[in-house]
């Protein structure tokens, strides 16, 4: 009856996130997201044998039964009327019920040596217990079938509320430069000039205001492109092949840069930002998810945790994993997917406008902690704004999203 409902109700396009089934208890049990599919199936299937077989079996051995003991044929009888009755019961036994009521009294009423069978015409038999024994036949294959639903249902639903009461665990990310440490004038900065050098590129040099001005483009591969088209085209060496992200030399200036950039890291001259390395500690102790979610190289930002972090943050998003670097939301919505994260008890920790647009575009609220480069930035969608992660302990952060 419920899988026949089901079916009718899709048909009828009624949604099935709609259909619920209470179970003795009272608990929700048989929704789009919880229904107890495979126990159920069973226990109908089960239960559908259990009827067959009865049917098949049992009913006409009743039927038999019956007809025999209720006018036993006489022992005169011939041999060949003996044969004649009971070719004529088997007959008889195979047709069902409604047939033999639905046959007239002409056929049914037969008599074999007088011996009167049990039809639906004949005024002599009793009705009653033939009846009785189909209705005894069908209520015992019912139960056999409410008991199995309600042992399958009752368990699904005890693990469904179990689930539903499961704590959701809420996650924070932070961003890598700026953010966990103020790379960005001291490390990646010096880097690029190193790396310009080092490929012999004449008149090419980031000042720390220039390099404030490319910091509103995500991504290293990006500000590079960006530099050699909008201010310094005259110092691209490639006239047949504009800059380009994925051109090769924007790509081999990349690799120097993040390698010399590690080697900064690896020196110990960056510090953490004041407040990191507290409001992580707190956030591991009590249970948290932990990751760094950047637009820098991967290698990068593992170096940066490695070093500054004692690599406690397990769990790295970064650089080209995602097609579009921030301010899309691409690399938080990769997060949120791959540690199975609720946006809605995420807190982002950013230090920049287009990062704190990625993680609202996400859905997740968002800490600003200004940096050298953005404390003149617009942090109007930010749930919080500080100067640093000092002041700003776990429970501040949990509270956003209490």
């Amino acid at each position: 009856f419920f899988f026949g409902a089901v079916q009718h109700m899709d048909r009828a396009g009624v949604p099935l996130s709609h259909v619920t089934v209470a179970s003795y208890s009272g608990a929700p049990i048989a929704t789009s997201s919880n229904a107890p599919q495979f126990p159920v199936m069973i226990a109908a299937v089960a239960a559908g044998l259990v009827t067959f077989i009865a049917v098949a079996a049992v009913g006409p051995a009743a039927v038999r039964l019956y007809t025999t003991t209720a006018s036993p044929p006489s022992t005169t009888t011939t041999t060949t009327t003996t044969t004649m009755q009971s070719r004529t019961a088997r007959h008889i036994n195979r047709l069902p019920i409604t047939a033999l009521q639905a046959l007239p009294s002409a056929q049914t009423g037969a008599r074999v040596a007088s011996a009167p069978y049990a039809l639906a015409s004949d005024a002599a038999a009793p009705r009653p217990l033939a009846v009785a024994g189909w209705a005894a036949i069908f209520g015992a294959a019912a139960g056999a079938y409410g008991m199995a639903v309600k042992r399958a249902t009752s368990s699904t639903a005890l693990q469904h509320h179990d689930q539903e009461e499961a704590p959701i665990t809420p996650a924070l990310l932070l961003d890598c430069d700026g953010t966990i440490v103020d790379t960005e004038r001291d490390g990646h900065r010096v880097a690029f000039n190193q790396a310009f050098k080092e490929k012999g590129l004449v008149g090419v040099e980031w000042s720390v205001e220039l390099y404030g001005e490319l910091l509103t483009t995500g991504g290293g591969k990006e500000r590079m492109a960006r530099y050699f088209t909008d201010y310094n085209p005259s110092a691209w060496p490639d006239p047949t092949n504009p800059p380009a992200k994925d051109h090769p030399l924007i790509m081999d200036l990349h690799k120097l840069k993040t390698k010399l950039f590690m080697d900064i890291i690896e020196s110990g001259s960056l510090p953490l930002r004041p407040g990191i390395q507290e409001v992580v500690d707190a956030a591991i102790a009590a249970g948290w998810q932990t990751a760094v979610c950047s637009t820098s190289n991967e290698k990068a930002v593992q170096a940066v945790v490695d070093k500054l972090l004692d690599g406690k943050i397990k769990h790295i998003f970064a650089g080209d994993m995602v097609p579009k670097k921030k301010p899309d939301p691409a690399i938080y919505n990769m997060a949120a997917q791959e540690l199975s994260l609720d946006p809605n008890h995420c807190v982002v920790v950013e230090d920049s406008r287009i990062g704190l647009l990625a993680a609202r575009a996400a859905g997740m609220a968002c800490i600003v902690t200004k940096s050298t480069y953005t404390g003149g930035e617009d942090f109007t969608e930010a749930q919080l704004v500080v100067d640093d992660m000092g002041s700003t302990g776990l429970d501040k952060v949990e509270a956003l999203i209490a």
